[in-house]
């Protein structure tokens, strides 16, 4: 049986919902990571991006990478589905004291790619695990129909209630991976490239258009937003929308009652900055504002920038948590719309 005949296999079994999943194999990066995968055209090992200085966010967790073994560091790795557990304890902005201590991983913008399952399976050297390549235990790697054909997909899938004593099991199926030794091209396998919220899709499209100006010609037609898709937990805080009305900037917020670990925050949890950069018709900045203040993660879900003193149509806005860029792009202050 070919790839294409055993995917199509696991779609007709799967709900309505995720049969779909198996089209594709998925990547989950923070998008300073996303930003140098689409300017080189791959998906590199983590050896490769830190010796070549393109990893721009360690989104990893510590604990488990300094466990894993190193040939696996080689290889470019695709999870078989979203919303993995790693997806889980890493997405989204948390605090030091608000993440797992365990884990310690931090993904502040999230980026998905799709890439096609069928032409990844039949490009040269891709292997594959029935669980997860990373932590304490011997590296197994598959390869080939027949072996494919006999993993364990209603594990590799399940999206329902775990039962406790399936738990364990089930966890480590659901990071199934595929992987390929020295890296993936993604110019004939991408299929997509989707963001978690409008702010962040907004984001991606500025910083590509103004750092890789011909990356952006050629995959902006695929970047979106698609919140049908469920493929976020919408863990820890991120932006939702930016907008401009009336001499204010409105700063949209996710839902407080999703994040990771709220009871762990003290009300005073981490910096909120946003610098307002006014430009001229030429794009060039006349003038700067900067809103300071400190905020709850438990419980904020937007902030208010007051008494904004339009100085030009359009204002590059830029807002960090701590350090964490959380969204840039421009904002028109005449019209009341987001470039």
């Amino acid at each position: 049986m070919k790839y294409d005949e055993i995917i199509k296999n696991q779609m007709s079994s799967l709900p309505p919902s995720i049969r779909w999943w198996p089209k594709y194999f998925y990547h989950f990066t923070n998008i300073e990571n996303a930003l140098g995968i689409i300017d080189k055209g791959w998906i590199y090992g983590r050896q490769e991006a830190v010796e070549s200085n393109l990893m721009g966010t360690d989104n990893a967790s510590p604990s488990v990478i300094s466990v894993s073994q190193n040939k696996i560091k080689e290889y470019a790795r695709l999870y078989f589905r979203p919303r993995t557990p790693t997806q889980y304890h890493n997405e989204g902005y948390k605090p030091e004291h608000i993440r797992d201590t365990d884990v310690n991983a931090n993904c502040p913008v999230p980026i998905f790619f799709f890439l096609d399952s069928n032409t990844i399976l039949n490009m040269d050297g891709v292997e594959f695990s029935e669980t997860s390549c990373a932590g304490q235990h011997d590296l197994q790697l598959l390869s080939g129909t027949e072996e494919f054909e006999s993993l364990q997909f209603y594990k590799i899938y399940h999206d329902k209630y775990i039962l406790p004593d399936e738990r364990d099991d089930i966890v480590k199926h659901r990071h199934a991976e595929v992987v390929r030794l020295n890296g993936l091209p993604i110019k004939d396998t991408i299929k997509g490239i989707v963001c978690r919220s409008v702010a962040e899709k907004q984001t991606l499209l500025y910083l590509l258009k103004t750092q890789y100006p011909k990356a952006y010609r050629t995959y902006q037609p695929i970047i979106r937003y698609s919140p049908e898709l469920n493929l976020f937990f919408n863990n820890g805080i991120f932006v939702k929308t930016v907008e401009y009305s009336d001499g204010k900037i409105f700063v949209e917020l996710n839902d407080k009652s999703k994040r990771y670990h709220r009871d762990r925050s003290n009300e005073n949890d981490f910096e909120f900055k946003a610098d307002v950069q006014y430009i001229d018709e030429n794009g060039i900045i006349i003038e700067r504002e900067q809103f300071i203040l400190s905020i709850d993660y438990a419980s904020v879900t937007g902030v208010n920038l007051s008494d904004v003193s339009a100085k030009s149509n359009n204002a590059i806005v830029e807002i960090y948590f701590d350090n964490n860029l959380m969204y840039k792009n421009i904002l028109n202050m005449s019209t009341e719309d987001l470039l």
